[in-house]
């Protein structure tokens, strides 16, 4: 029997060794890939040769051309080959969710299990059958990329000719030309000192998304989500914040609060405000939110107060943080939503003569800065200078951005940081 290179690329390449029960089999199995690799075709005396290079002792062993004589014998022709592939890769999903079923029940029985944990070890293997059977092979050659580079390029230069972003807007024209609005599949970390305005800044972007018909969720670990309503209500409104958290606004006020509230009802903006999320606990709910009424862009206010206790205990701080950076990052691609992400800054800028952070100053870890495609630090000089012509400013600094330049745009914010323009 003669193997093909057309009959390979319809099935072997997403097959791979372990896939075959017997050790045997995956030994011939590589034999096979490296023969087709540099020979373009396959038969039993190329297959016999490559496997006595591959492991002499092995092949001598299993009396190697005997055996591949023998499974050859048992296969009329190669008619049928793409039929064989799919028997043999269902078997192996079998065993596969068998074995990895086993070993969660085994979990289940631990009093130490956390549901949510057990929960998202679930989800992974249904995500993982489901890939497995309808996944198609990802290695691209550049043959087959460039023309999905030119169709996304011509998708985006559409969007741009309607006056549309590739991604999501924040608002800010400014911040919008250099990173084309967030785009799918992104981790995007805005990170200040305590008082610089980050929720403020974030209820802004998630409040421009909306209105975009855009579906957002925040979670809010900080503010419960009467306040973060309260807030938006406030701010969208214009009434006085002092006299709205005191509770003493007229009767105009209240037929203004009245009027706003009827305008932001409809908004597709949801709030959780569950305290000490874990990235278990956060995954199942924007997965089931994605599945029941759609979910474009997931904001977390912020990263520190995430629950971090991972399964290893030996882990310090900074790889706590590194497996929640990374872990999220996998999610925004899973679900193909940018992903905001506030996070503190350590005290470093206070101790320095210019207070503006610098991508240092990223609080417990290197990891956020290589995990996330863009990162900006939010800055109000005000905060520290209390001089009038600083009043009202706002730096946003994007220190990184993965696809494009970095560069600084400077804004400008009223008084209770509920407005936010250039």
């Amino acid at each position: 029997m003669i193997l093909e290179k057309s009959a390979a690329e319809k099935g072997i390449l997403q097959m791979e060794a372990d896939m075959f029960y017997k050790t045997e089999h995956q030994f011939v199995f590589e034999a096979i890939v490296s023969v087709m690799a540099r020979f373009k075709a396959c038969d039993i005396l190329l297959l016999a040769q490559e496997m006595m290079r591959l492991d002499t002792e092995r092949t001598v062993a299993m009396n190697g051309a005997y055996f591949v004589t023998l499974l050859s014998s048992q296969v009329a022709s190669v008619g049928n080959f793409d039929y064989h592939l799919m028997i043999v890769k269902q078997k192996y999903l079998m065993r596969e969710f068998i074995r990895r079923s086993s070993e969660m029940i085994e979990i289940a029985y631990d009093e130490s299990t956390d549901p949510e944990e057990l929960i998202t070890d679930l989800q992974k293997l249904n995500g993982f059958m489901m890939q497995q059977m309808y996944a198609q092979e990802r290695t691209l050659s550049m043959k087959e990329l460039i023309p999905q580079v030119f169709e996304k390029y011509y998708q985006r230069q559409t969007r741009s000719a309607g006056n549309e972003l590739p991604g999501i807007s924040s608002g800010i024209d400014k911040l919008d030309f250099l990173i084309g609005g967030w785009d799918q599949s992104t981790l995007n970390v805005i990170a200040a000192r305590p008082g610089m305005g980050k929720t403020s800044f974030i209820l802004h972007l998630a409040l421009q998304a909306v209105r975009k018909e855009k579906k957002a969720l925040i979670f809010s670990l900080e503010m419960d989500a009467v306040q973060i309503g309260g807030r938006i209500l406030q701010g969208q409104s214009g009434v006085d914040a002092g006299e709205f958290r005191l509770g003493i606004l007229d009767d105009t006020g209240i037929r203004t609060l009245e009027t706003v509230s009827d305008s932001l009802v409809d908004l597709p903006l949801y709030i959780n405000d569950t305290p000490l999320q874990s990235i278990a606990q956060i995954r199942n709910v924007a997965l089931k939110m994605k599945n029941k009424t759609g979910l474009d862009i997931l904001f977390i206010d912020y990263l520190q107060l995430i629950d971090m206790r991972h399964k290893n205990r030996n882990y310090n701080r900074e790889q706590e943080v590194a497996a929640v950076t990374r872990e999220l990052k996998i999610l925004s691609k899973e679900l193909e939503i940018p992903i905001i992400l506030l996070s503190q800054l350590n005290r470093s800028n206070e101790r320095r003569d210019n207070k503006r952070p610098l991508m240092s100053d990223l609080r417990d870890s290197g990891s956020i800065e290589q995990d996330a495609d863009t990162v900006l630090m939010l800055y109000r000089p005000f905060y520290y200078s209390r001089h009038d012509d600083d009043k009202g400013k706002m730096l946003v600094d994007l220190v990184k951005n993965r696809n494009g330049n970095s560069s600084e745009v400077w804004i400008r914010h009223n008084d209770t940081m509920t407005e936010f323009w250039v």
